[in-house]
């Protein structure tokens, strides 16, 4: 039942599958690497899949169809098979949109997860709260500041000089607080024996004051506020101290700034929600254009129906023909640009733990995949309406 091998059939060197193995070492090899190496050789690996997908697909569809022509119980298995396996480039090539779709997908997905993921705010200490006040610090009168404020402390922050060039380790920040007052603010001993902060009171501190610094206490008279410098105010926790130490601020003739750890907080843009609208709509538009593509060139690619209408078979039997050589090769493009995709996507995924794996949209992609095998069979159908197989009888 084999059909014999026509002239001009056209050649397909393995070579064509060379840029999409070449991604797929790239998105390999970045998993030994970190940083901005492991980003740069993620994303050279994810173009050079797209974009080397398409042509490597005749290669694999072309190997799908003589497995299948192999391994079929029936001529129609047969015919379907080895109609793939002599020209599988005419078959997939309305498809390549269709595959570089599903390779990039769910790597956008996964960009987008990693571009929105927001680091959670550090923990709220239990027993005091601060802000941070800049500004004209020189003419700040701290005890109209904090008049309203029992139990509030304005403690001036001062970067060390950071001494000979070529030190390392953090930057050093000087604290004008007293070690009554931290142990009070912290509710436990916050200096040591000998009048530094130990590491839990240092740890506390940094969390309260919002520095990755390391802190060294100063005597408060010794350290005076600057407006180069800053000046924060530590107060027992209370609902109330937010705002009265804005108001105070406002009220105040000098010119402040408060800054809170809710200041600092990273919060979502309102603009993404646009984005992800525009993506969507864009996802949507491409969709139907594939859809339509892969109706109208299925059903303007039939003409080797014309052959196997005049040996005789009918017309369902000429569309069964057709529909499983098409679902054979697409389902084919879909196999290999859904795997590709799902790699590309892990890959992309692997550079942040805290980013989920893409699973939605690779499913949604299968389900649109399926969508568009339903416009190709569709275009089958159309055509196979439209004009009857050559002296072959009506189905």
């Amino acid at each position: 039942m084999a059909p014999r091998p026509r002239a001009g059939r056209p050649r397909l060197p393995v070579a064509r599958t060379a840029p999409a193995a070449a991604g797929l070492v790239l998105l390999a090899l970045a998993q030994l690497r970190d940083g901005q190496a492991a980003s740069t050789t993620t994303l050279a690996g994810v173009v050079l899949l797209a974009v080397g997908v398409p042509p490597a697909l005749p290669v694999v569809a072309r190997a799908v169809g003589g497995r299948m022509a192999d391994r079929a119980s029936g001529p129609r298995g047969v015919l379907a098979g080895r109609r793939l396996q002599y020209d599988p480039r005419s078959a997939v090539r309305p498809l390549y949109g269709v595959a570089a779709l599903l390779v990039l997908a769910p790597v956008v997905a996964a960009w987008m997860g990693a571009v929105r993921h927001l680091d959670a705010p550090p923990p709220r200490d239990p027993a005091a709260e601060a802000v941070v006040l800049r500004g004209a610090l020189d003419r700040v009168d701290t005890g109209v500041l904090l008049r309203g404020l029992p139990g509030a402390v304005a403690v001036p922050l001062a970067p060390q000089d950071s001494g000979p060039s070529g030190s390392s380790g953090p930057p050093v920040l000087r604290v004008g607080l007293g070690c009554a007052d931290a142990a009070r603010l912290l509710g436990t001993a916050a200096c040591g024996a000998t009048g530094s902060l130990t590491a839990e009171g240092s740890r506390r501190l940094a969390v309260l004051l919002g520095t990755p610094a390391r802190l060294r206490l100063v005597p408060p008279g010794t350290l005076s506020p600057t407006p180069e410098g800053e000046l924060a105010v530590i107060a027992p926790r209370e609902p109330r101290f937010e705002n009265a130490i804005r108001a105070a601020a406002l009220a105040h003739p000098a010119a402040l700034n408060v800054v809170s750890a809710a200041d600092l907080v990273l919060q979502e843009s309102e603009l993404v929600s646009w984005i992800l609208g525009g993506v969507a709509v864009l996802g949507s538009l491409t969709f139907l254009v594939l859809a339509l593509g892969t109706i109208d060139r299925t059903a303007a690619g039939r003409g080797g129906d014309r052959l196997l209408g005049a040996l005789g078979l009918t017309r369902g039997r000429v569309r069964a023909i057709g529909s499983e050589e098409f679902l054979l090769g697409y389902t084919a493009v879909v196999g290999t640009g859904l795997a590709c995709g799902a790699v590309a996507s892990a890959a992309w995924s692997a550079m942040d733990p805290a980013i989920g794996y893409p699973a939605g949209v690779l499913a949604g992609a299968a389900v649109l995949a399926a969508l568009l095998a339903g416009a190709g069979v569709l275009g089958i159908r159309l055509a196979s309406g439209r004009r009857p197989a050559d002296g072959g009888p009506p189905g």
